[in-house]
């Protein structure tokens, strides 16, 4: 076939599929049509079609993002790109109209995708059916994990799921479970790192319920089996992981634990007001825990 016959048979395939093309005939499956019987078996031998048209679009789509992601690979890498722009970001953006992010992501995709299909093509999977991603979004939680403890999660994965595919939540939610398993086993072997009196920042690193408390320096109040309880300058705050957390260094623990409970005090009683607030939160998120001799004079006359 040469190339405007191609031409053709692609821009003909796009008008099928295009939402707003219609269809060159219209079936008369009413109850009042005579030819009711014909039609049904019409619609009958159409809906066989559809269903075997949809299986053959799916097997491709699930292999779409890979093949881009492949493709797009072997051009940045061969730097092909350097024929029409200086960078393979701009490349993309200016040539093919795809974000730079999203290029590096389908590309990672591929990665795991091809990482994913090696291993279980020829390992047998007790569900004997090798299934693979479908999408780029599906597996992007698993681009910053080890080909290993990739393979691992989408196996887990799809046990989990049984017949239906993984969703990327679904996934998401595995690696944050590895995630937390690992902070705890870290955190085994680190236990005395952290004692009652410590002064440590929070630095939410991992648990974005603690977004209120980022960057507070606190003081370790107790020490529970897998987290801390500490004060900080509005309140004790329970439940804080170890990676959550990060040693200060201060020459007077005494002093820093003084200047906290005064704080602490103060918000207690005025936390209505937002000037005052906003006061407490500079000197209980400053770098170092301390307060100069005029911030100490107004925490002296506040607390009076």
């Amino acid at each position: 076939m040469n190339n405007s016959k191609r031409k053709d048979s692609k821009q003909s395939l796009l008008s099928a599929l295009s939402e707003d093309s219609e269809p060159e005939v219209v079936l008369d499956i009413s109850s009042s049509s005579n030819n009711r019987k014909a039609n049904t078996t019409e619609v009958e031998g159409e809906r066989r079609e559809a269903i075997a048209l949809k299986e053959e679009i799916i097997k491709l789509s699930r292999q779409f993002f890979a093949t881009l992601g492949q493709k797009l690979k072997y051009y940045r890498e061969r730097k092909l790109y350097r024929f029409e722009a200086k960078t393979f970001g701009q490349w993309c953006e200016q040539e093919i109209g795809l974000k730079r992010n999203y290029a590096y992501k389908l590309i990672a995709a591929f990665e795991v995708y091809d990482h994913i299909q090696g291993k279980m093509c020829t390992t047998v999977h007790k569900n004997s059916e090798v299934r693979l991603p479908s999408s780029e979004y599906q597996i992007r939680s698993l681009f910053k994990l080890q080909p290993d403890e990739q393979l691992e999660i989408w196996v887990k994965a799809l046990d989990q799921s049984q017949e239906k595919p993984p969703s990327g939540k679904q996934i998401e939610e595995l690696v944050k479970e590895r995630e937390k398993m690992e902070r705890e086993a870290r955190y085994q072997t680190q236990v005395d790192r952290f004692k009652v009196g410590d002064v440590v920042r929070i630095t939410a690193k991992y648990n974005s319920e603690l977004k209120d408390y980022h960057s507070c320096w606190a003081q370790i109040v107790s020490l529970e089996e897998f987290s801390y309880t500490v004060l900080t300058w509005k309140g004790e705050v329970s439940a804080v992981a170890h990676d959550d957390l990060m040693l200060l260094r201060v020459s007077d623990k005494d002093a820093a634990a003084n200047l906290l409970s005064q704080l602490n005090e103060i918000y207690q009683q005025k936390a209505q007001d937002s000037d005052c607030v906003a006061f407490l939160h500079y000197l209980g998120t400053k770098p170092e825990p301390s307060a100069s001799e005029w911030a100490n004079l107004v925490l002296n006359l506040t607390l009076r």
